[in-house]
């Protein structure tokens, strides 16, 4: 059996894994339940073969870092490592975990339902992107299950604050743990089976208008 045709025999076990993501509110602002969803992916990681670590962000760069109002949040970043016997090379895949705040009515209730309607999964990051999370972890079984060995070490990066600004997230784990990339794949939500190349950025500004 390949990989894919594991894949396409348990789509349950996708479905399960996603609506577990999307019931734990993880909302930015202010960071919540991130202790919870980074204690569970650190064992996901691990129980399809990686070497997992969760790194909690120390308390004087949160506090240099967030808004008083969001001290009381804690940080997390999880990362996980598969290195391949004789491979010279690592990619690296990267989500986030956190999801913007919650407005308006849905249409089954809670925003955090991960009510299945005609094929559909509704929830809070479904997309953006714990989807993609669910994907990712789902292939790592699938490697594992039906025994093919990568021909790259894979490293997996599980983050938080895209939402806001990164900087305690992607930013952090970059300053402060020698990753060992030489290809990179942010598997943010997109349309079709494309794979873009690079990224839009970021780029903030404060405006003053003078006058009436």
């Amino acid at each position: 059996m390949t990989p894919a045709e594991f894949i396409d025999r348990h789509p349950e076990e996708l479905l399960r894994r996603l609506q577990h993501l999307v019931g734990i509110s993880t909302i930015n602002p202010p960071g919540e339940n991130y202790a919870t969803i980074t204690a569970w992916l650190r064992d996901q990681l691990a129980a399809v073969g990686l070497r997992s670590r969760r790194y909690e962000i120390p308390a004087a760069e949160l506090r240099k870092a967030l808004p008083a109002s969001q001290h009381a949040y804690p940080r997390f970043n999880v990362l996980g490592r598969l290195p391949v016997r004789g491979a010279r090379r690592t990619i690296h895949f990267n989500a986030h975990y956190d999801v913007v705040p919650v407005s308006g009515r849905w249409r089954h209730g809670s925003a955090f339902s991960g009510r299945v309607s005609e094929g559909w999964m509704y929830g809070r990051g479904t997309a953006d992107m714990k989807g993609s999370m669910a994907s990712l972890l789902l292939a790592l079984r699938a490697l594992r299950a039906t025994g093919i060995k990568p021909r790259l070490n894979v490293e997996v990066s599980f983050t938080a604050d895209e939402e806001t600004d990164s900087v305690l997230g992607a930013g952090w784990l970059v300053r402060h743990v020698p990753l060992q990339a030489d290809y990179a794949v942010v598997m943010e939500g997109g349309e079709g089976k494309s794979i873009c190349c690079g990224h839009n950025g970021t780029i903030w500004l404060e405006v003053l208008v003078h006058g009436k």
